[in-house]
């Protein structure tokens, strides 16, 4: 990985994103999605965690990144834009 940040992704950011979402998964459906959608997409959700400047806003910045992949894999639905 070319970035450099005290965050590191895990399962359980990929299962916070989803609650935000409003889908709860278990570890071993985490642990799943993880290694199949964020996994290769680590250096994106590193680089998004840089955008942070505390670790808090870091997960935060990651968290985003993540749920971003996960509705561009169809995983979790976008939400409709209120008009």
């Amino acid at each position: 990985m070319n970035y450099s940040t005290g965050f590191e992704a895990t399962s359980e950011d990929l299962q916070a994103a989803m609650a935000e979402a409003g889908q709860d998964v278990g570890m071993d459906e985490a642990d799943r999605l993880f290694a199949r959608h964020v996994r290769p997409r680590l250096e994106e959700v590193g680089k998004a965690a840089l955008q942070g400047g505390d670790l808090d806003d870091q997960a935060e910045a990651a968290r985003a990144k993540i749920a971003e992949i996960l509705v561009e894999a169809g995983v979790i639905q976008q939400s409709p834009s209120p008009r």
